[in-house]
C-alpha cells in the first residue's frame, strides 16, 4: 500500500476516472458497481481536510447531482493530485476494493535502530519516565518488563521489551526487542513494525478504516505477503 501523486494533464477526463484507473492496478474489478456517491462523500471529506492546510483535492462545489455536473469536483491540467496512503484506502474501501488483497511494503532489508539517546536509557533500574532532548518520554516499566516512549502528542511510538534469560532455550535473534508505532493525521494507528535485537523487521501490520472509523488490521511478512 502507498500514498498516491499525480499531475492532471490535458485531456484528463476527471478525478473519478484517475482513481480508478489507480484501482485498476490494484486489482479492482471493473465490473463491479461502484457507488459514487459514497466515493465522492469521501471526496469531501479529504477536501476538508485539504482546505485546514490551504490545499485542494479538487476545484468547484461538491454537488453529487446531475445539476452539478459542470461545476462540481472539477480538476484542471498541471493541477497535482495528492493523496496519502490512508486517504487512498478509504477512498478504496468506498469503491469496494478489499485493501488487505493489495501488496504491502517491503522492509525486508530495512534497518531499523533506536535513536541512541533512547537507547541509553532503556531498561532503567526503577520505575519512573524521562524526558528526551527531543521531547519524547521513556516510561519505565520494570514489573511489566517494558519500557515504552511516548510523544509529544502523547502517541505511544515505540515499546521495548526486555529479554529475559530464564527461559530455557531463549534466543534474542528469534524475538522482536521493540515495536515502531505510526499514525496518520487523525491520530489513528496505521503500522505497527516488530523489529528484532539487530535492527531487523520480523513482521508488521498496517491498519486501515471505513467510513465508521471500524478499524481492520492487515498482519504482513517482512517482504509486504500477507500473514491475515
Amino acid at each position: 500500500m502507498g500514498g498516491f501523486e499525480y499531475s492532471v494533464k490535458k485531456g484528463d477526463k476527471g478525478l473519478s476516472y484517475i482513481i480508478l484507473d489507480e484501482a485498476k492496478k490494484n486489482g479492482f474489478d471493473t465490473n463491479k458497481d461502484i457507488d459514487w456517491n459514497k466515493v465522492m462523500s469521501v471526496f469531501d471529506k479529504i477536501q476538508a481536510e485539504k482546505q485546514k492546510n490551504n490545499e485542494k483535492l479538487y476545484s468547484g462545489g461538491n454537488d453529487k447531482t446531475n445539476a452539478g455536473y459542470k461545476t462540481s469536483y472539477l480538476i484542471n491540467e498541471g493541477d497535482n493530485i495528492k493523496l496519502s496512503e490512508e486517504q487512498m484506502n478509504e477512498i478504496y474501501q468506498a469503491m469496494g476494493l478489499d485493501v488487505s488483497k493489495k501488496k504491502g511494503t517491503d522492509l525486508s532489508n530495512k534497518i531499523m535502530l533506536p535513536p541512541e539517546e533512547e537507547n541509553q536509557q532503556l531498561f532503567a533500574a526503577s520505575n519512573s519516565e524521562k524526558t528526551l532532548k527531543n521531547g519524547n518520554i521513556i516510561k519505565f516499566d520494570i514489573k511489566g518488563r517494558k519500557d515504552e516512549v511516548i510523544d509529544s502528542n502523547n502517541k505511544l511510538i515505540r515499546k521495548y521489551y526486555y529479554p529475559d534469560p530464564a527461559i530455557p532455550n531463549f534466543n534474542q535473534n528469534q524475538n522482536y526487542s521493540y515495536i515502531n508505532y505510526e499514525y496518520d493525521s487523525n491520530g489513528r494507528k496505521t503500522r505497527a513494525i516488530y523489529i528484532d535485537i539487530n535492527g531487523n523487521v520480523v513482521k508488521y501490520s498496517d491498519f486501515v478504516y471505513d467510513q465508521n472509523g471500524k478499524e481492520t488490521e492487515i498482519k504482513r511478512n517482512p517482504n509486504g505477503s500477507l500473514i491475515s
